[in-house]
Formats: C-alpha cells, structure tokens, sequence
C-alpha cells in the first residue's frame, strides 16, 4: 500500500494539493484492511507531495518561487534570470531532498524511524480473528459470535450492536453502482485544470513582457 502511494505520488508531482486530495483520498479507506497505520500513510504522502513540489520544474510551489524572485530582480534591476535561479537553490534545498531520499530506503527495508515504529495500524475483523485464536484461552458465544474468555474480561459486552459509523462527504450512497469514470472524472479535471492555468498564467505572463525580453 506504501509503494503504491509513492508510486501515485509521484506520478502527482505538479501540485501538493491534487496530490494529497487524489492520493489521500483514493487509498484511505483501504488502510485498515492493508494493515497499515494512518500515520505512516499521512507521513508518506505529505512528504512526497510537498517535496516533489518544492523541487520539481514544472510545478505550482516553483511557479510561485520563480514569481517571487522575478518581482525582486525587477525592483533592485538585476538583469538575471528568475528561473535559472530558482534552480540553482533546488541542490541546497536539503530538508526536502534528504526525506525524499529518505522513503525509498524506508520502503525497502521496511524500517521505520522514531516513534512511528511503535504505530500499529487499526484493527479490523480480519486481524481480530487471529488475535482470538483457539489456543489462547476458552471460547465464549455471544451473539454467535466466537470470543475468547481474556478477551470479554478485558471488554465490557454491549447488548445492543453498535451504531455505524456515519457516512463521509467522498463516501458514495447505499446502492450507487461503483465506476471508475466517477474517479477518473474529477482527479482528470483536476489535473488537466492545473497544468492548463500555469499555461494560460505563465502566456499571460510572457504577453506583458517586452517584446525584446520574450
């Protein structure tokens, strides 16, 4: 589930919003079932989404630093060029560079660092099951179903079910047909709108240039 993070991460790496609402979004839900801890998810995605931006070319983040920079020059009359600057810093942009690094080896080794490496990822039926094994002490019935004696010591039984969790504003209504074009749809949009406003800002940009500095 990580390496497929990385992976849509960086395939996202134009904009840290689109990447974190599509990543985010699309993966969360299966986290419990991957045995994964949220906070390993959030940490992985942030720092791929917020890195990749700060340092890629063809970015929002760039965009904006070559703006700034540009709008310096222009008051102290430098005549260098804002975006060849821009770039000369990405190699001593070492927070961002040295996490990037950081994650493959993470990945790989499948290690983690400080206290992420107590995190247990949330409890599902499946990981429940195998906790109750047969072995570990007397199985008691309730409801049907199948718990062991340490275990209903440790947990108050409830008589009534518990409610259900309540639905999110991405969650889809009981009975809507599942299909990819109604993910595909809006993260297509999304994409396609942020290239084409840093095309159409960076034309407009040009366009109030001087004809001999174009």
């Amino acid at each position: 589930a990580l390496v497929c993070a990385w992976t849509m991460c960086a395939l996202i790496f134009f904009d840290d919003y689109s990447s974190l609402l599509i990543v985010g979004n699309s993966l969360q839900p299966a986290l419990p079932a991957l045995n994964v801890a949220p906070e390993r998810f959030a940490f992985l995605v942030h720092v791929m989404a917020v890195g990749l931006a700060s340092l890629s070319p063809v970015s929002s983040w760039v965009g904006l630093q070559i703006g700034y920079v540009a709008d310096v020059y222009k008051q102290l009359g430098l005549p260098d060029d804002p975006f060849v600057s821009t770039m000369r810093t990405i190699p001593y942009r070492f927070f961002p560079v040295l996490l990037l690094a950081l994650l493959p080896i993470l990945l790989i080794s499948r290690r983690e660092l400080g206290p992420m490496a107590n995190l247990q990822a949330p409890v599902t039926s499946s990981t429940a099951a195998a906790i109750l094994s047969e072995e570990a002490a007397p199985t008691v019935w309730v409801n049907g179903v199948a718990l062991t004696e340490s275990w209903t010591e440790s947990h108050e039984l409830q008589s009534e079910p518990a409610e259900a969790p309540s639905a999110g504003p991405l969650t889809p209504k009981p009975g809507t047909k599942l299909r990819v074009v109604n993910a595909l749809l809006p993260f297509g949009t999304i994409i396609f709108a942020t290239f084409a406003g840093m095309l159409l800002d960076g034309a407009v940009k040009i366009l109030g240039m001087p004809v001999e500095a174009r």
